[in-house]
């Protein structure tokens, strides 16, 4: 019997567990999770500042799902090295949300049903890909934070779904994945780009 923790912020990971019919074995949420609605009702043990490891062993879950972005390494050793199994998501391009799916199925013993979804997941994936294939001039502005006022780089992450649709964020050139802009730099850019 699987009884999971998900630690840090997870959305890659918690919509996994969910598409895989396995949310009646979630036991604690980190406080990020607020979808669907059932997640928030659950215990939370990780924020911002890292996962609450008394909290963790205090539920006594059998396996622990992280995101490896999104955890401090430290909890994640500490965790590991107390017994826990952790099941580390590694996610940094589109394609390895299949990989990673495929990976959960077999660690939770669901993989009848994580083999299909990856399948039509790649299917649409490649379909998108197909539609947006002819390169376009799209440029969004995406903020990721009110304040400071952040936004995405060319390799960040939200980035990398946008390029799937034929957008690029607006700081494609910056040097940082989430820089923290002024609402200037944003109208500059802006307006350079409808030129």
């Amino acid at each position: 019997e699987i009884s999971a923790c998900l630690v840090g912020s997870e959305m890659c990971i918690r919509d996994r567990v969910y598409s895989l019919g396995l949310e009646a074995h979630l036991i604690g949420v980190s406080d990020y999770s607020n979808f669907p609605k059932e997640a928030q009702l659950l215990p939370k043990v990780a924020d911002y500042q890292g996962a609450d490891l008394s909290k963790i062993m205090a539920l006594q879950p059998t396996l622990i799902l992280a995101w490896e972005g999104g955890n401090k390494p430290q909890d994640l050793h500490r965790l590991e090295s107390l017994g826990y199994k952790v099941f580390r998501a590694k996610i940094t391009e589109v394609e390895d949300i299949a990989s990673e799916l495929k990976r959960l199925g077999k660690a939770t013993n669901t993989e009848e049903k994580a083999n299909p979804l990856t399948s039509e997941f790649l299917h649409h994936l490649a379909a998108l890909r197909a539609e947006y294939a002819t390169p376009s001039n799209n440029k969004v502005f995406y903020y990721s934070w009110t304040s400071p006022l952040m936004t995405i780089g060319d390799n960040a992450w939200p980035n990398k779904l946008l390029n799937v649709c034929g957008a690029q964020t607006l700081f494609a050139d910056s040097p940082v994945d989430y820089p923290q802009v002024s609402v200037q730099e944003v109208l500059s850019c802006l307006l350079y780009t409808s030129d």
